[in-house]
């Protein structure tokens, strides 16, 4: 990646866009031409969008994520709101589906895959004192994981217990969500991320 531009739109404002292209290397991986930008807007919102632009002469399929781990207080008091009656593949479960009943809590390993997600999501982190709205553009799928302890043991990069303070609630095109982009088009993959305050318990 490399930084394409900086700009401050108004005061409190900041957007940066990342770019990356095809070079030899990825085309030994995968035979497409293309660029890529995301772009990052911080001010009262944290904005994010992922641009995907074919640069070359044939349609390809792309699947893709936004994979955005949120800290938390304590995973076991969080709530996801906002899922309730999407269906999901249950990767725990050998990729069982299920329909959602209510508000995503956690007591154990969690690897979901939510489709036709409608409207805004909301994390509720009680022990934090806030919440976290998510609005999301470009997409119906929603990755939301957290490891448990058996699997945070066994990782590289995670503390023993670091699965007690994180939550991963991804903004996707993913399972049977496959996006084709054609010649000299783009597709924008987009979330907005906003904080609020939160009664503590």
């Amino acid at each position: 990646w490399t930084v394409g531009a900086t700009a401050q739109p108004e005061p409190g404002l900041t957007r940066i866009e990342l770019q990356l292209h095809d070079d030899d290397t990825t085309r030994a991986l995968w035979p497409h031409r293309f660029a890529l930008s995301l772009v990052v807007t911080i001010g009262d919102v944290l904005d994010l969008a992922l641009v995907t632009h074919n640069t070359g002469e044939q349609a390809f399929d792309i699947t893709q994520a936004l994979h955005t781990y949120f800290a938390v207080g304590d995973i076991a008091q969080v709530g996801i709101a906002g899922l309730d009656g999407s269906r999901y593949l249950d990767k725990v479960r050998d990729f069982a589906v299920f329909d959602q009943s209510g508000t995503v809590m956690f007591d154990g390993e969690v690897d979901r895959i939510y489709q036709r997600v409608q409207g805004p999501l909301t994390i509720s982190d009680p022990v934090l004192g806030r919440r976290i709205d998510i609005d999301c553009s470009g997409s119906t799928t929603t990755v939301v994981w957290n490891p448990w302890k058996e699997i945070a043991i066994a990782m590289q990069d995670l503390a023993d217990d670091d699965y007690r303070r994180l939550v991963c609630v991804e903004t996707a095109n993913a399972a049977d969500e496959i996006v084709t982009i054609e010649p000299g088009t783009q597709y924008r993959l987009g979330a907005r991320y906003r904080h609020s305050s939160l009664a503590r318990p």
